[in-house]
């Protein structure tokens, strides 16, 4: 069985596009037999059939979603942004994903322009 999810979760990994991130698979199995217990033959056949719903997001958008969610303090600008995918829980349906954002915030220096006063 282990063979089998390496070689799905290869296959997915494969068929991912460039910029996705796939998901932990989640997968379902079935094990048929071709003789039933307490049948007598000289051979038998098992067939596994394992099926994947394979789920996958974009990384770009993760950052998007993330970053509109943190507000910015006035007097400063954001100078970098990081989101690391921490848990997920997903069915093809929806689900969630635990992120850890870090980002980096720069306080505005005030531009300070010369004034001169008209002289007496």
């Amino acid at each position: 069985m282990s063979q089998v999810n390496g070689t799905v979760n290869d296959q997915a990994q494969q068929e991912t596009k460039p910029g996705y991130i796939l998901l932990p698979l989640q997968c379902s199995q079935t094990l048929k037999a071709s003789q039933q217990p307490g049948d007598q033959a000289s051979t038998a056949t098992l067939t596994l059939t394992e099926t994947c719903n394979p789920l996958a997001y974009f990384a770009g958008d993760i950052a998007t979603v993330s970053q509109r969610l943190f507000p910015i303090p006035r007097g400063y600008h954001l100078v970098s942004f990081t989101v690391l995918v921490l848990d997920s829980h997903t069915t093809p349906a929806g689900g969630t994903l635990t992120v850890h954002a870090i980002a980096y915030l720069k306080q505005d220096t005030p531009i300070v322009h010369p004034y001169h006063f008209a002289g007496k």
